[in-house]
């Protein structure tokens, strides 16, 4: 008769390992391990703080738009015990893995390993670099490891230049994330993200939760294996909360022209694969990308200057920088004051009507004809 829990993995049955059987109980009784106090560790009001503020400003960063700062409130230790990252107890307050993971992070096994092959297969290394830290801290440096090692071209539209990488970056970034947010931190394996001559593959360690499958990650059902880290994650504009990221994915890539991702369960992990263009296909875009790019800068100079022609003469009354802007349809008021403003103010095509004062409310832009 065979003792202990067995478990079905790829089609195989075998017996499952201890942190497999931990996580089992922890789902059985409804629990969470980030929501979880953490043994022997103790926390400060400076600690606490410290981390909302990180939290706050984190989400600032994230926003695009004045209204969508606006739109985000402080966080206070009352969120981070509704999230389940503190926990109160007769009185005082403890931290949660949750807590730890999202601040100092002494979890050696809580890391982000990256990595460039050559070829198709992990045979030969050409980059490697491994990120601890604070958990968004590790999805920012992933992201960027991911951005560095992937091709870039770009989009010509207007007045703008627009980089343009071969894979969706935002799906990039959101799958990172959810490779984070949704591991088990009970299995002693680490997040992977590596880089093929055909493919970007993130693994995360821990199967699917909660009788979740593959087909329901596709249609947006998804459930969190750790509630405190996905609320932060959430609140810091780093995933959404509504199970939206994969579907995202997938019709990103399907408007890129890319084959749909693969997604599948493997050896207790849980792994994602976003397919690059091929080489003929690069080879053609790249050759497609130029011509066009060639094509769109001609047509983007002469529109241009048939842009800043009609501005000079709007300017011939002066106007103040909202005016311009307005006049010009600029929604972001930084863009358009390095981009447009002082680029027209340095080649002298613009004098300020109060040049002693050059940052004063009052100040208005004219053009000479003289």
């Amino acid at each position: 008769m065979m003792e202990g829990t067995y478990i079905r993995v790829s089609g195989t049955t075998r017996k499952a390992d201890d942190f497999v059987v931990k996580e089992l109980s922890f789902q059985g009784e409804n629990k969470y391990y980030d929501q979880t106090i953490a043994l022997c560790q103790t926390v400060t009001q400076d600690q606490i703080k410290a981390l909302c503020h990180t939290m706050y400003d984190y989400a600032i960063k994230q926003c695009t738009t004045a209204g969508e700062r606006a739109e985000v409130k402080t966080v206070e230790e009352k969120h981070l015990i509704a999230w389940g990252l503190l926990v109160q107890r007769e009185g005082k307050v403890f931290p949660t893995n949750g807590f730890l993971l999202l601040t100092n992070n002494p979890f050696l096994e809580a890391s982000i390993q990256c990595a460039l092959f050559k070829g198709t297969d992990r045979t030969v290394f050409i980059d490697r670099k491994e990120y601890d830290g604070a958990l968004f801290e590790q999805v920012d440096e992933a992201y960027r490891f991911v951005l560095r090692n992937i091709r870039m071209g770009a989009e010509i539209n207007g007045l703008y230049r627009k980089d343009v990488y071969e894979l969706p970056i935002d799906s990039i970034r959101e799958l990172i994330a959810n490779a984070v947010s949704h591991r088990s931190y009970l299995d002693p394996a680490k997040v992977q993200v590596a880089i093929y001559d055909d493919r970007l593959e993130v693994t995360s360690p821990g199967m699917l939760i909660g009788g979740i499958t593959i087909e329901d990650l596709k249609s947006g059902c998804s459930r969190p294996r750790n509630r405190g880290i996905v609320s932060a994650f959430t609140y810091m504009k780093i995933i959404e909360q509504w199970g939206s990221g994969i579907p995202k994915m997938i019709s990103a890539c399907k408007e890129a022209g890319l084959p749909e991702p693969e997604l599948k369960e493997m050896g207790g992990n849980f792994r994602v694969n976003m397919f690059r263009p091929g080489e003929k296909t690069t080879q053609a875009t790249t050759q497609a990308t130029t011509q066009a790019t060639t094509q769109a800068t001609t047509q983007a100079t002469t529109q241009a200057n048939e842009e800043i022609a009609k501005l000079l003469e709007f300017c011939e009354t002066p106007k103040n920088r909202k005016e311009i802007q307005e006049y010009m349809k600029f929604e972001n008021r930084e863009y358009f004051r390095k981009s447009i403003l002082n680029p027209l103010i340095k080649a002298g095509l613009l004098k300020l009507t109060m040049p002693e004062k050059p940052t004063s409310p009052n100040q208005k832009y004219y053009h000479s004809v003289d």
